[in-house]
């Protein structure tokens, strides 16, 4: 297993350890910490994608392509809520305060996932004599939810992916 591998995955366990702990924690300011909570678990869940994508499981699971597109808009209001609050104990969190999620609420909803229903099977692999060189295909099927920049008109697509991997150690060096 990959470094980079490893540290996101402790990342994540650690990062979602700590928001569990921050959520559910009692002390003089709990709106405080919560809000903290949330922007710690929001992070985690960005390094599980990440992850995801490291790992190909979008190869597997493409219908997981984007889904935390729409996180990376709520980190900077709930940040300044979080220094609203934390600044002074007594604050509580008004109706115009929440106006600062505006965007995280109107975008979010715009970000669909790119294709729905997935099935992806793999068809063919190929590879040279030193088997350094492998080359695969697979078909790729779903609901076309604007995959590709496509309309989404959600009518049922099929596609094929060919991938050539570069393999050096017993470990794919390049995609």
């Amino acid at each position: 297993m990959d470094l980079i591998v490893i540290v996101l995955i402790v990342g994540a366990i650690n990062g979602i350890a700590i928001s569990f702990v921050l959520l559910t924690l009692k002390n003089a300011n709990p709106l405080a910490t919560r809000i903290f909570g949330s922007v710690v678990l929001l992070f985690s869940l960005l390094i599980v994608e990440e992850l995801a994508g490291y790992l190909q499981f979008t190869r597997i699971y493409p219908h997981i392509i984007g889904l935390g597109d729409g996180l990376i808009l709520i980190i900077g209001p709930l940040l300044f809520l979080y220094a609203l609050v934390i600044t002074d104990r007594k604050k509580r969190l008004q109706l115009i305060d929440l106006l600062h999620l505006a965007p995280f609420a109107l975008i979010t909803p715009m970000i669909p996932n790119k294709i729905t229903a997935t099935n992806t099977e793999s068809v063919d692999i190929f590879f040279n004599e030193k088997k350094d060189k492998v080359v695969s295909r697979c078909d790729c099927s779903g609901r076309n939810n604007g995959l590709f920049g496509f309309e989404p008109y959600n009518k049922f697509i099929l596609f094929t992916i060919i991938t050539i991997w570069t393999i050096r150690d017993n470990k794919i060096s390049e995609c």
